[in-house]
């Protein structure tokens, strides 16, 4: 797990996809929550989650997998990597078995098509996987013996003052530790295979002295002896050196052991310093051509510099001593012409940062790393600079312009995104939103425009411009500014590197050089075909615009219009809302809205207030017909399976509010569809009819009442014509009576009109009675308290003055121009039984005899009014003049009227 890429393995995925003609090749290893990818072709990743693995599943297979197609399949059809990126249709894999057969991977193949394989197919996946098993197997063992070994060497490189060597069955050396070296001089390498005994001096060599040692350790088990051996500067040093047989792990007879002890301590340290100070010789000059080699071809720019001081030791410069050619390359400048130069030389005008951070690596001794822009060449760069020693230090670095451009713009879009969806000011909001587009363009305008309806004049709100440029907001012909205005109406991007070379603008550069426009970006807005606003981007000197900076400005164009169009909505949403609102709260109905249930969900402010409900609260979730009384719950019932069904109803209804007042209501309930035609909600509207149901009632009463009065004159009227007629000597003088008679009714019935046929008062009763001597008022007398009449008792009394005052006018006191006629009455008695008196009294007329017979007029003064007052009435004819008395209860009639 986690190791890098090797050839063998590349090569294996590379086979095993090519074979199987898939896109993806992969040998994976398991590990307790992730696979590991050892080697890959086509997926670009080196590991992923276990619980999104097919792989894990081939774990459970006895040797191989197999999916078709894996939407098809179960176990795989939900998995991310199927339903999502990358979209995984296809897999195969044969599972990796170490020894004790325990899969810990698989080599397998992946495609974005459903697929089948063939049995060669099928069988070479197998093959190799056994091939994979076999490199890690391989490997494994390797890294077991190398752990060996590398523990053996630790062991023996730990005695350092020791010199032990290790030679094959001829006495040829095959190991040589670090206290051989450290003891008789020589490296690993410049003894490995030579014979050992270039470790004797002359005379032991003659003499067979290895020999002797390796035949005596072989037939004894070990051979010592002192004597005086040879380093590698020739110098014999006094060794103990002991021989013993090396074993196998079979036991055979391999080589041998020797194991020296430097007896010339002083002299051999000596020795062993002057060949370590050659040997480190070798090693840094090989090390220095290898990294003279990388540092030639390394992709990164490499510095190695110096740094610059005053007179007085502070660093104001740093100058370069080896740079490569990528360093060339990344920052643009000539090959082989910057050694010896310093910084400042090289770019003039270089911001202080580049020499300060660095003098600070070289002051603090601690390296840094950095991003950062070169200003004059408007490139980026990412690196990291270390100190070396002696006023030194180094830098690596690549350039990332492209990838701060676009982190620019994600950032600027993020915060376009924040500036448009909090502001509460739209126009200052856009103000913001073209300052971030402007500045990480780099350039001195940028703003947003609406096209009216025709296409002709842009409306330019607030937006940003760099100091000293002056601001375009207002109104302008379009057409006024080049012929590019057919490209904006018709929905086409305009890009111009440079007025002065464009056709479209370079009849009018200098309008718009005067308006620190050099280049431009015009991106239109299109909505239903047509062009409703533009968003621009001006600089002051030519530019060669990068489709990634119009995309960018497009982006920013399409985030400022559907920020507006939101913002509007939401203003016609709250508009509308509000209107709504006010509605419901200024009508006087109870407009509620229901579940299917028949629940209320909703009541208006008119209806809580109609209904005597302070907090809604109190009644929501209740169901709507329990409020209705009698027939009222099934006639709700009624009306919500019909508005389920999709119909309305209405029906009326009494109902008491919520706090207990009775009301009558006017109640439709209607059916509320949703998107997909189907019925959703119910709305039910209660209209308060208490008023109009008393109406109503009152209006049966009246009608019941003036059925009842009308029956009542007519009965009267057939009684005045027939007595009336009866009593009349010619035609003509009945027909005056009867209307004299007809029309005193009609007055009394005025009168009684006036007050509903209510009580009405004595004096207005009395002069209605009086109208037909309205010539002679002023010789009538009226006097009394004031009292109510019933209706009955005022009609009579009434059609009884009439008869009197005709009378008087034929016979008595008002047919001469002298008489007068006095009516006066009174209320006398207790309280609880008063009694009414009222008198008719004629003076200074003719001589009044009795006449000679009683006609109507006569029975009806007395007969109808002691019927009606319930009580005494008495005409007399005393000489002096008529007179005509009532006395009854006034209980009978009317009411005293007290104040």
């Amino acid at each position: 797990m986690d190791t890098p890429r090797e050839s063998a393995f590349d090569e294996l995925a590379e086979l095993v996809a090519a074979i199987c003609e898939a896109p993806i090749g992969v040998v994976n290893l398991i590990g307790e929550c992730r696979q590991f990818f050892k080697a890959e072709v086509g997926l670009g990743v080196r590991e992923t989650p276990l619980d999104t693995s097919f792989c894990a599943h081939a774990l459970l297979e006895q040797d191989f997998l197999l999916v078709p197609d894996a939407t098809a399949d179960p176990r795989f059809a939900c998995n991310p990597l199927v339903t999502g990126e990358p979209h995984i249709r296809f897999y195969a894999g044969a599972l990796l078995k170490a020894d004790d057969g325990l899969p810990i991977g698989t080599l397998c193949v992946l495609d974005y098509q459903p697929r089948q394989l063939s049995d060669v197919q099928i069988r070479s996946i197998r093959v190799l996987a056994r091939q994979v098993m076999a490199q890690l197997e391989q490997r494994l063992a390797a890294r077991q013996v190398a752990a060996s070994e590398a523990r053996q060497r630790a062991i023996m490189d730990s005695a350092q003052d020791f010199a032990i060597v290790t030679t094959d069955l001829d006495g040829h050396i095959v190991e040589w530790t670090s206290g051989a070296m450290n003891v008789l001089g020589w490296s690993r390498d410049e003894v490995i295979g030579k014979s050992a005994s270039i470790l004797f001096t002359d005379v032991d060599i003659n003499a067979g002295r290895l020999a002797l040692d390796l035949a005596q350790a072989h037939e004894e088990g070990r051979a010592s002896v002192e004597h005086w051996m040879v380093r590698k500067d020739g110098r014999p040093i006094l060794a103990v050196d002991v021989t013993s047989p090396l074993m196998d792990q079979h036991g055979q007879h391999v080589g041998y052991v020797k194991v020296l002890r430097d007896r010339t301590e002083a002299h051999a340290a000596d020795e062993a310093l002057r060949e370590v100070e050659a040997c480190a010789t070798d090693r840094l000059q090989a090390n220095e051509e290898k990294w003279r080699t990388l540092f030639k071809t390394l992709e990164e720019g490499f510095i190695l510099a110096k740094v610059v001081r005053d007179a007085d030791g502070r660093i104001f410069d740093w100058r370069y001593e080896e740079v490569n050619d990528a360093w060339y390359d990344l920052v643009g400048i000539e090959r082989g012409t910057a050694i010896g130069k310093t910084i400042r030389d090289l770019f003039p005008g270089i911001e202080d940062v580049w020499v300060n951070e660095f003098a600070e690596v070289v002051g603090t001794g601690e390296a840094k790393r950095f991003t950062r822009q070169v200003g004059g060449l408007d490139r980026w760069y990412d690196g990291v600079c270390q100190p070396v020693g002696e006023d030194r230090f180094t830098v690596i670095f690549l350039e990332v312009t492209d990838r701060i451009r676009a982190e620019r713009k994600r950032e600027a879009l993020t915060d376009i995104g924040h500036v448009l969806s909090e502001a509460s000011d739209m126009d200052h909001a856009i103000d913001q939103a073209t300052e971030i587009v402007a500045k990480t363009l780099g350039v001195v305008r940028a703003g947003y425009g609406t096209l009216d309806a025709d296409g002709e004049m842009i409306t330019v709100p607030e937006h940003w411009t760099a100091d000293g440029c002056p601001r375009l907001v207002g109104q302008y012909r379009v057409d006024d500014y080049g012929d590019y205005a057919i490209d904006l109406r018709a929905g086409r991007p305009v890009v111009i590197p440079d007025v002065r070379h464009d056709p479209r603008t370079s009849p009018r550069a200098d309008i718009f050089e005067s308006l620190a426009v050099r280049t431009m970006i015009n991106l239109p807005v299109v909505e239903n075909g047509r062009t409703v606003a533009i968003f621009f981007v001006n600089d002051n000197v030519p530019r060669q615009w990068t489709t990634q900076q119009v995309a960018f400005v497009a982006e920013a164009a399409s985030r400022i219009r559907v920020a507006i169009e939101r913002r509007r909505a939401e203003q016609d949403l709250r508009e509308s809302e509000s209107f709504m609102r006010s509605v419901l709260a200024a009508s006087t109905d109870c407009i509620k809205v229901l579940n299917l249930n028949g629940d209320l969900t909703f009541m208006s402010d008119g209806g809580m207030k109609v209904m005597e409900i302070s907090d809604f609260n109190a009644v929501k979730g209740c169901f709507w017909p329990s409020f209705l009384k009698n027939d009222g719950v099934g006639l709700g019932k009624e009306a919500l399976a019909a508005a389920r069904a999709g119909r309305s109803a209405h029906f009326e209804i009494a109902a008491d509010t919520f706090l207990g007042t009775p009301k009558f209501w006017s109640v439709s309930v209607s059916p509320i569809f949703g998107e997909n035609g189907e019925v959703v909600r119910i709305l039910s509207v209660s209209r308060d009819h208490t008023t109009l149901q008393e109406a109503r009632e009152q209006q049966l009463l009246l009608n019941g009442e003036l059925s009842h009065r009308l029956k009542n004159v007519l009965a009267i009227v057939q009684s005045i014509a027939n007595q009336t007629l009866r009593d009349a000597v010619t035609l003509e003088d009945a027909s005056a009576a009867f209307s004299s008679r007809l029309a005193s009714l009609g007055r009394a019935t005025d009168v009684l009109t006036a007050t509903s046929w209510e009580a009405s008062d004595l004096d207005t009763v009395l002069e209605a009675g009086l109208a037909a001597v309205a010539d002679k008022r002023d010789r009538i007398a009226i006097n009394g308290p004031a009292v109510h009449l019933n209706p009955q008792s005022a009609l009579a009394l009434t059609l009884a003055i009439h008869e009197l005052v005709t009378n008087a006018l034929k016979y008595g006191a008002l047919s001469n121009h002298t008489g007068t006629v006095t009516l006066t009455w009174e209320v006398s008695g207790s309280d609880a039984n008063p009694e009414f008196t009222l008198l008719w009294q004629e003076r200074d007329g003719p001589i009044v005899s009795p006449p000679a017979r009683r006609g109507f007029g006569t029975r009806l003064i007395e007969r109808s009014l002691r019927s009606y007052f319930r009580g005494e009435t008495v005409l007399s004819y005393p000489p002096e003049g008529v007179e005509f008395r009532i006395k009854a209860p006034l209980a009978g009639a009317g009411e005293l009227v007290t104040t």
